[in-house]
């Protein structure tokens, strides 16, 4: 029998490097999850992002457990890395990065 599904938190975290504070202690504190138990899942199963921002949807179920889906990282994250800038422009139209 399929479990109920209680919550479904969508996250955008540093691959390898979860820890409680926000955004991830919030929102997993509010659906009852062992937030110190995620954060060892999560920074095992990301060890290869190390640095990287990856998409996370957490899936809660009634029973308090969950599953953990990492997402590829934001196209726009993987162009900054690729020309090398640590963000965008600060003056639009006037000043460019790329």
């Amino acid at each position: 029998m399929a479990k109920n599904i209680t919550k479904k938190i969508k996250v955008q975290a540093m691959g390898g490097a979860a820890t409680p504070a926000p955004p991830l202690g919030p929102a997993l504190g509010q659906a009852g999850v062992n937030i110190a138990e995620f954060c060892q899942k999560f920074n095992a199963m990301t060890q290869k992002s190390i640095g990287d921002i990856v998409g996370v949807v957490i899936t809660v179920y009634e029973d308090r457990t969950y599953d953990i889906k990492v997402k590829t990282p934001p196209v726009s994250g993987l162009i900054f890395k690729a020309a090398g800038l640590a963000g965008g422009s600060g003056k639009p139209n006037t000043s460019k990065v790329g």
